[in-house]
């Protein structure tokens, strides 16, 4: 019997989002900082069209979120659930950003890694 070829999605963060982006922050395998409830409704309230989701077989397995301000971007989080990396899930993330950093007329964008981080390092 021939695999199913999984399918990967990359769509916007939507209303009710929030906690989902939360759950995913906390299931990526302890690198990334899980900030509170309030913080991910302010991204998906005020930064949803910068900020998305990824999905394998329309199950959330990622996601990555920026905040913008003029022409400036700052890229808040990128996550990979454990068992999902290393499939080139992060970079169609960023691709989706700074295509919608594009749009938006972005000139310059930043992120900060934390140094626990060598999946992000790596990405550099």
């Amino acid at each position: 019997m021939q695999k199913k070829e999984e399918q990967l999605s990359i769509r916007h963060l939507q209303k009710g989002d929030s906690l989902l982006l939360r759950d995913l922050a906390e299931a990526s395998g302890g690198t990334l900082d899980v900030h509170t409830p309030y913080t991910y409704w302010v991204l998906e309230e005020y930064f949803s069209e910068n900020c998305f989701i990824a999905l394998l077989d329309e199950e959330p397995v990622g996601f990555a979120t920026s905040v913008c301000q003029g022409n400036r971007g700052l890229i808040w989080q990128v996550g990979i659930l454990p068992g999902h990396t290393g499939k080139g899930m992060g970079k169609k993330l960023l691709d989706a950003l700074f295509s919608q950093f594009k749009k938006m007329g972005i000139q310059k964008v930043e992120c900060t890694i934390s140094p626990k981080n060598s999946a992000s390092q790596k990405m550099l």
